[in-house]
């Protein structure tokens, strides 16, 4: 019996693990809209919260590379592209939340909600919000730092190290 996961097992981890940030009672409503919609609306501040940042700056700070493939190097967690290209949303612990003090970037923390791509969705779904950067494994969170690196690096109009 071989160790190696599926990319079908690896999504089907993570939508489990992403469904406990909703109450029991709405959970069935979650995997009808990832179903019908794709997206479904789920809490922030619970598993997880959301560093929302522009296409604008993140593409400053890609430069030439290809920003799915920037973002997956240097900050090396989820992250959701939304609004069809408009912004993506870097998921990081709750705890980042309470302590983020970039200003000028959203965080969706306590209170907020994100539509939440099903987790097989990608750039190549046609999907209007999709992972840009999925999930290794549940509970696998982008660091703040990180996030907050590539912010800098789009702010000053060029690559964040990594």
């Amino acid at each position: 019996m071989s160790g190696i996961v599926t990319g079908a097992e690896r999504e089907a981890a993570v939508a489990q693990w992403l469904i406990c940030a909703v109450q029991a009672s709405e959970r069935r409503a979650v995997w009808q809209d990832w179903t019908q919609r794709g997206a479904a609306l789920m809490p922030c501040g619970v598993l997880f919260s959301g560093v929302k940042i522009t296409a604008r700056t993140v593409t400053a700070a890609a430069g030439s590379e290809d920003v799915d493939a920037y973002l997956a190097r240097v900050i090396q967690g989820p992250v959701i592209c939304t609004q069809n290209g408009r912004s993506y949303v870097a998921l990081v612990g709750p705890s980042v939340a309470r302590r983020w003090k970039v200003p000028g970037v959203s965080m969706l923390g306590d209170g907020a909600f994100l539509g939440v791509p099903r987790p097989s969705l990608d750039r190549a779904s046609g999907a209007s919000a999709f992972w840009a950067v999925p999930f290794d494994s549940p509970g696998m969170l982008c660091m703040g730092h990180d996030v907050e690196h590539v912010v800098e690096a789009g702010r000053r109009g060029g690559p964040a190290c990594g």
